[in-house]
C-alpha cells in the first residue's frame, strides 16, 4: 500500500525502488542546488565574522591611543634603589629631583609589665582608650583577653605576648602605620587600668598642645553626653584642675559643649574654653579648646578621656626572683609556713645545733656567705631562717614561704640582678632537711622609660626643602609620583627621575599595528583570485567589506586637520603605508618627533579638547560630536541652592528650635534640635555634624521580652522569659539584607539557651551583615552593618509549640539608613547660610522649623543649571555641565564644564570664547569603529543580518521544496502500488485460466 512501499517489481519484474530515487533524484536538483548555495553564504557569514572580531581587536588597541591619558606613561630612576624607589601615575610631570633622606618613619611600640602568666584571670576592670576605640577590661579578663579585644577594638594596632622567660610574659601593642602620632593610649575609668596593666606611669602631659593652650581629642557630637560618644562601658566623673580653679566634670552627662560652659563658669584667670569644628576623613568634628593655661591636674583620668593629658609609658623594672625547688609540709601536705617550727617539718628530724649555710651573689654580684644556726628545734622557726637569709644580703632581699611550701628570695632592687642563692643543709645531727635547689624562677628586667620604640615620621629634603611625612611612602610631596623610602642617610644625597616611558607608547603602538595590518591582510585574503586554480577569495567584491577597507586605509593615510603641517599625518612621526595597506613603524624616527613634540604627537593619534577660557573646561564628547573649533556663549551661570538667614545668631538663638532638612534628590531628612543661647558657630557645627553623618538602618521589636515583669538581657535563660518559651520552641527569621538579597532560618530553643543564643543566630543567619541585641526596655534590635541606604528588614515569628505566648510584635523602622547628605551649613558675619554642595536645579534641598528663630522662610530652595549655547547650537544644563542637544549638527554631546559664577557672568559677558576639538586617528578610527560594528545599526552587524536572511530565505525555499519532492514521491509510490496490484491480479487471473485449460485438455484427451 503507498506510505509504505519498499519492494519493487514482485509482479512487474520492474526494480521500481531504483526507478524511484531516480526520478526523485531529478526532482531534489533545485534543492542541491540551493544547498549548495547556501554553504557558499555560510562560509561569507563565518568570514564575516572573523572580520568582526578582528575589528573588536583593533578597537580594543586603539582604546589605549584614544585619549591624552593614554599617552602619561613615565619611568622612574634612581641612584640607589636599595635606597629609594619611585612609582609614578598618569598625573605626573616629567622631572629630576634631589633627594636626602634624613630618617625612616617607624612604628610606634609600647609595652606592659611583666605577669607570671597569659591566661589567669588580671583581676583588673576598666575602660582605656586606643586611638579613639574603647577597650573594655573585666575582672575576669586574662593577658590573652585583653591582647584579643585590642586587637578586635579597630584601632589600627596590633597587640601580641612577649614571652620574656618562663612564666614571664609583657603585652606588646604595635601601630599598624608608621609616624610620630601613630597611636595614642589614655586611661579612660577611674581604675587606673592601665597604669596597673604597667602601659604608662602615674604622670601624665598635655596632649594636644596648640599655640598658648590645648585641645582635646575629636568628638563626632557635642549634644550627646561625652562618655556616650566615646562609647564608655561605665562614664566617671572628677572634679578637674584648669587653671587657677576647680571644675567638676560629669562624662555620664556633660556634652563637650557643657563642659566648655562649666570651664568658662568656674573663670579660671585668663583662661577661654571653646568649641572648634574641622573635618576629619570627610566628616564634621569637634574639639574642646582650652586656651590661656598649661596647667592641668586630673581626677579619676578625665582630662585623658577628653585626649586633653595622656600618661607617660614606661613600665616598671621587675625584681629577680629566686625559688627552691623543694615542697616541706607539717604532714606530708600541708604547706609550712614562715611561722613553723623546726621540729615541725614533716620528716625533716631536725635536731638542736644544726646548721644551714647560705651563700650566693647580691644584686650587684657580690658574694654573699652566713651560716645559720638552729639553737633549738622547739623554739626556732622557719622565719628566722628567712630573717638571717635577709641579713645575710644586708637587707637587699625579702625571703618568704609561698603557698606550696618553697622559700622565695626576692632582689629589693628592681632591675637586671645578679641575684643567686643556695642554702646548705649540713643535717650535722643525720636529718634529712631540705630546701631543694634554687633557681631563677623570675628574671629582673630593667624598667622601661618611655616607649620600646618611638614612633617616627620619615624626615627627607626634596630639592634641598626639609620634609616630614607619617609614612615612608610619600605621594603628597611630588605630583603623582610615590617616593618609596627604604635607607636613611644623611650624608648622601640621591639623584632621582621622572621620565615619559616612551617604550610603554610604542608598545600600544606596536599593538594597534599588529591588529591593523592583521585585519588588512585578511581583508586582502578575501579580495584574493588565483587565475590558475581559478579559485576568489570568499568575500571578493563584497561592497561592504570594500567600504571597511577603504574607510580605515582613508584614517590613517589622511591629514588630521587642525593640527600644525609638519605633524598632521600618521607618516610624519614614523608610521607609513606600504603597497598592500599594511602600516610599518620607523621607531627612530618616532623618538624623535615624540621627543621633540610630544603635544603633537598626542593630537596625532587622541581626541584633545582646548578651551580659550579658563572658566570653561572640555570634558567629554561622544561618537557624534563633530570635530571643530566652536563658540561658548553663556546665558545663565550655575548655582547651588542656598538660602541666608536674616537674624544674626552671634550672640547666641533666641529661642529652642527643631530644623529639619530634607535633600531634594534622595528624599533624606535629618532633624537638628538647637539649644536657647547656642551661638553662631555651634549651630552651624551641630548642622553640619548631622548632615555629614552616616546612619545603619535599625529595626526594633514593637513587642518586649519580660522576665519577672522586668526588662530580659541577652544573659536572660528562655526559661524565665514571661510568656512560657519552652525548650523545642522555635522561632521564624526572614528578612532581607542591605543589599536585599533574601534570608530565612529557624531557630531552636535549647534547654539552657538564653536570649543570646537568639541574637548569635540571628546575625549568623544575615550573615553577620547585622548585629542583633536586646535593648534596656527589652526590646530586640537589629542593625545593619554597613551604613547607608539599605533594604535591611526582618521579621520574628514566635511559634509557640509548648503553648506559650511570646511575641516580638512588628520589627519597626527605627533608624533609616542613609548617606550623608550634600548639605552644609556656614557661619555668615552672624547669618546662618545653608547651601547644597552640589549645583544645579536637581540638587536642592527643603527646610522646616518648629519655630522660626534662625530668620529663615520655611520651604523648598533649588540651584541653577547652567545655560547656553555651543556653536549656536543648543545645549542642555545640568548643574555646571553644558552639553550638546542630540538634535545638533556638530556639537550632539559635546560636555564642557562651565565654572562661571552669577557675578563674574555679568562682568564678562556671555562670549567665553571656544572650544577647539580635534580628533587624532586612533579617536577617529575608535569611533568609526564603534560606529559600524554597532550590534544594532552598525553596517557589519547589519551585513551579517543580510547574510542570515539570505540563508533563512533559502532555507524556507528549500524546505517548501523538499514537502512537494515528499509529495511527488508519495505520488509515484501510490501508482507504482497500483500497478504492481494490478500485474498481480493479471497474473493471478492467468494463472488460473493456464490451469483451467490444461484441465480441460486432460479431460478431452
Amino acid at each position: 500500500m503507498p506510505g509504505t512501499f519498499s519492494v519493487g517489481g514482485l509482479a512487474s519484474g520492474l526494480d521500481t525502488q531504483n526507478i524511484l530515487d531516480q526520478l526523485i533524484a531529478i526532482e531534489r536538483r533545485p534543492i542541491v542546488l540551493l544547498q549548495s548555495r547556501k554553504m557558499g553564504y555560510q562560509k561569507k557569514l563565518d568570514v564575516w565574522k572573523k572580520v568582526s572580531s578582528k575589528l573588536s581587536s583593533l578597537v580594543s588597541a586603539l582604546s589605549n591611543l584614544r585619549t591624552q591619558s593614554d599617552f602619561k606613561a613615565f619611568t622612574t630612576g634612581t641612584d640607589n634603589k636599595d635606597a629609594i624607589t619611585l612609582t609614578a601615575t598618569s598625573s605626573a610631570e616629567p622631572a629630576e629631583h634631589s633627594v636626602t633622606i634624613l630618617q625612616l618613619a617607624q612604628q610606634r611600640k609600647i609595652s606592659s609589665q611583666s605577669f607570671n602568666s597569659k591566661t589567669d584571670n588580671l583581676n583588673l576592670s576598666g575602660d582605656f582608650i586606643i586611638n579613639a576605640q574603647v577597650v573594655s577590661v573585666g575582672q575576669t579578663d586574662s593577658l590573652t583577653d585583653v591582647m584579643d579585644k585590642i586587637n578586635n577594638s579597630n584601632a589600627d594596632v596590633q597587640a601580641s605576648i612577649l614571652q620574656l622567660g618562663d612564666n614571664e610574659y609583657r603585652l606588646v601593642i604595635s601601630s599598624k602605620s608608621t609616624g610620630a602620632d601613630s597611636f595614642h593610649i589614655l586611661d579612660a575609668s577611674t581604675t587606673d587600668v592601665l597604669q596597673s596593666l604597667g602601659f604608662v606611669t602615674g604622670t601624665t602631659a598635655v596632649k594636644n598642645q596648640i599655640t598658648g593652650g590645648v585641645e582635646s581629642d575629636s568628638f563626632s557630637d557635642i549634644s550627646s553626653a561625652a562618655g556616650n560618644v566615646l562609647k564608655l562601658s561605665s562614664p566617671q566623673s572628677g572634679t578637674v584642675t584648669i587653671g587657677d580653679k576647680t571644675v567638676s566634670i560629669d562624662l555620664s552627662a556633660d556634652t563637650l559643649s557643657a563642659i566648655k560652659d562649666k570651664i568658662n563658669a568656674a573663670n579660671p584667670t585668663g583662661v577661654v574654653a571653646s568649641i572648634v569644628t574641622s573635618t576629619e576623613n570627610n566628616q564634621i568634628v569637634y574639639k574642646l579648646r582650652i586656651e590661656g593655661t598649661s596647667t592641668f591636674s586630673d581626677n579619676n583620668n578625665v582630662l585623658q578621656t577628653l585626649g586633653i593629658l595622656e600618661g607617660d609609658t614606661g613600665a616598671a623594672g621587675t625584681n629577680q626572683e629566686i625559688t627552691g625547688s623543694a615542697v616541706n609540709t607539717t604532714d606530708g601536705s600541708t604547706a609550712i609556713t614562715a611561722a613553723t617550727l623546726f621540729n615541725g617539718i614533716y620528716n625533716a628530724n631536725v635536731t638542736n645545733g644544726d646548721t644551714i649555710k647560705i651563700v650566693g651573689k647580691d644584686h650587684s654580684g657580690n658574694d654573699v656567705s652566713s651560716v645559720f644556726t638552729i639553737s633549738d628545734t622547739s623554739t626556732t622557726s622557719v622565719q628566722d631562717l628567712l630573717s638571717a637569709i635577709e641579713t645575710a644580703f644586708s637587707g637587699n632581699v625579702t625571703a618568704s614561704i609561698n603557698s606550696s611550701g618553697k622559700i622565695v628570695v626576692t632582689d629589693s632592687v628592681a632591675g637586671a640582678s645578679q641575684l643567686d642563692v643556695n642554702l646548705i643543709e649540713n643535717n650535722e645531727g643525720g636529718g634529712v632537711l631540705n630546701f631543694g635547689t634554687f633557681s631563677v624562677s623570675k628574671t629582673g628586667r630593667d624598667a622601661i622609660v618611655g616607649d620600646l620604640q618611638e614612633g617616627k615620621d620619615a624626615s627627607l629634603k626634596v630639592d634641598g626643602i626639609q620634609l616630614t611625612r607619617k609614612s615612608n611612602s610619600i605621594s603628597d610631596i611630588l605630583q603623582g609620583v610615590t617616593l618609596n623610602l627604604h635607607q636613611a642617610d644623611t650624608a648622601t644625597t640621591l639623584n632621582v627621575s621622572v621620565s615619559r616611558d616612551y617604550d610603554a607608547i610604542k608598545k600600544n603602538i606596536n599593538a594597534f599595528i599588529s591588529k591593523y595590518n592583521d585585519l588588512v591582510t585578511f581583508i586582502n585574503q578575501q579580495f584574493s583570485y588565483d587565475a590558475d586554480k581559478k579559485k576568489a577569495g570568499t568575500l571578493l567584491g563584497d561592497t561592504t567589506l570594500v567600504s571597511v577597507q577603504s574607510e580605515i586605509k582613508n584614517i590613517v593615510s589622511n591629514q588630521i586637520s587642525g593640527l600644525p603641517a609638519d605633524l598632521r599625518s600618521l607618516a610624519q612621526a614614523g608610521i607609513d603605508t606600504d603597497d598592500a595597506g599594511k602600516l610599518s613603524f620607523d621607531e627612530n624616527k618616532f623618538d624623535t618627533k615624540i621627543q621633540s613634540d610630544f603635544d603633537g604627537v598626542v593630537k596625532l593619534f587622541s581626541a584633545v579638547g582646548i578651551t580659550t577660557d579658563s572658566d570653561i573646561t572640555y570634558i567629554n564628547h561622544t561618537k557624534d560630536t563633530i570635530a571643530g573649533t566652536y563658540a561658548v556663549n553663556i546665558t545663565q551661570a550655575s548655582t547651588q541652592a542656598s538660602v541666608l538667614g536674616t537674624t544674626n545668631l552671634q550672640t547666641g538663638i533666641a529661642g529652642a528650635e527643631v530644623l529639619t532638612l530634607t535633600d531634594k534628590l534622595t528624599s533624606k531628612s535629618v532633624s537638628i534640635t538647637l539649644t536657647a543661647g547656642e551661638a553662631i558657630d555651634e549651630i552651624v557645627s551641630q548642622i553640619n555634624a548631622e548632615t555629614s553623618r552616616e546612619y545603619s538602618q535599625k529595626r526594633t521589636s514593637s513587642g518586649a521580652l519580660l522576665a519577672g515583669g522586668n526588662p530580659a538581657t541577652a544573659s536572660t535563660a528562655w526559661s524565665s522569659v514571661d510568656g512560657t518559651a519552652t525548650t523545642g520552641d522555635t522561632i521564624t527569621i526572614s528578612g532581607t539584607r542591605h543589599d536585599g538579597d533574601l534570608v530565612s532560618g529557624t531557630y531552636t530553643i535549647g534547654a539552657s539557651d538564653t536570649i543570646q543564643d537568639l541574637l548569635t543566630n540571628i546575625q549568623n543567619i544575615f550573615g553577620n551583615t547585622a548585629t542583633a541585641t536586646i535593648n534596656s526596655q527589652g526590646e530586640i534590635v537589629v542593625t545593619d552593618v554597613d551604613s547607608g541606604t539599605s533594604q535591611m528588614e526582618i521579621t520574628l515569628t514566635a511559634n509557640n509549640e509548648g503553648g506559650g505566648s511570646i511575641n516580638f510584635g512588628t520589627m519597626d523602622l527605627t533608624q533609616q539608613g542613609r548617606y550623608a547628605l550634600e548639605i552644609s551649613a556656614y557661619n555668615e558675619n552672624g547669618y546662618l547660610k545653608i547651601m547644597h554642595d552640589v549645583y544645579g536645579s536637581s540638587s536642592g534641598f527643603s527646610i522646616v522649623q518648629s519655630v522660626n528663630n534662625l530668620g529663615i522662610t520655611d520651604g523648598d530652595y533649588a540651584g541653577i543649571d547652567v545655560n547656553g549655547t555651543i556653536n549656536g547650537e543648543n545645549a542642555t544644563g545640568s548643574g555646571q555641565l553644558l552639553t550638546g542637544d542630540s538634535s545638533d549638527s556638530n556639537v550632539d554631546g559635546l560636555v564642557l564644564r562651565v565654572t562661571l559664577t552669577p557675578d563674574q557672568l555679568t562682568a564678562q559677558g556671555a562670549d567665553q570664547g571656544s572650544i577647539s576639538l580635534t580628533y587624532g586617528m586612533a579617536e577617529q578610527m575608535y569611533m568609526h569603529l564603534q560606529r559600524i560594528t554597532d550590534q544594532y545599526d552598525g553596517y557589519v552587524a547589519l551585513r551579517e543580518k543580510n547574510i542570515q536572511d539570505v540563508m533563512k530565505d533559502i532555507q524556507d525555499r528549500m524546505d517548501m521544496m523538499e514537502i512537494r519532492v515528499q509529495k511527488k514521491r508519495q505520488n509515484l509510490e501510490s501508482k507504482f502500488w497500483n500497478l504492481e496490484t494490478s500485474m498481480a491480479k493479471m497474473n493471478s487471473l492467468q494463472s488460473y485460466l493456464s490451469r483451467q485449460l490444461a484441465g480441460l485438455s486432460t479431460s478431452f484427451g
